[in-house]
């Protein structure tokens, strides 16, 4: 495990087992929503605070694309460019949680504090609201599916763990501390 893509729904937990993952192997971890998101001191409230203080999609892929090619990484992120990372991933990590499970991890990483956001950049409770509204309708729908295709078709030669709950993270975790 070289170059692990670390991939699912929001409030998996994606970027706690990003973090873990590469402190255990010694890789640098990258948390594409630290990029995504412009820095600052705002507060998240909807699609209209996302579309104003978000880098340009061209911008977002150029860093991407520097970051994968790195000879090392764990990278966890969503949607944006995942055929960069997929495509260079020897490991995809598919968190294909419930999405109950989603939902309660989305609540903890909003009482608890965040480090998806750069620092200064808190989400309100109403774009809490928005995003397990998300989880609930857009991810069973449509991007659950169109990930499931992208890791078929970019990742083919990738292994693919597919983890459905907590118990099997910290497995899957525990079986890498002993590698």
């Amino acid at each position: 495990m070289e170059r692990i893509a670390v991939v699912g729904c929001i409030g998996a937990g994606k970027s706690t087992v990003a973090r873990s993952l590469g402190m255990r192997l010694g890789i640098e971890a990258f948390h594409l929503d630290r990029y995504w998101w412009r820095p600052g001191r705002y507060r998240v409230t909807g699609p209209a605070t996302a579309a104003t203080n978000t880098v340009e999609p061209a911008e977002f892929r150029r860093i991407e694309e520097e970051i994968v090619a790195r000879d090392r990484w764990v990278i966890d992120g969503d949607a944006a460019n995942k055929d960069l990372r997929l495509s260079r991933a020897d490991t995809v990590v598919f968190l294909d949680f419930p999405r109950w499970l989603c939902l309660c991890g989305l609540l903890q990483r909003h009482l608890m504090g965040s480090y998806d956001y750069p620092d200064g950049v808190k989400a309100s409770l109403r774009w809490v609201a928005f995003l397990a509204q998300w989880i609930c309708t857009t991810w069973p729908s449509a991007r659950r599916p169109s990930l499931v295709t992208a890791i078929s078709v970019h990742a083919a030669a990738a292994e693919v763990i597919q983890l459905h709950n907590r118990r099997e993270v910290r497995r899957f975790l525990s079986s890498v501390e002993r590698r």
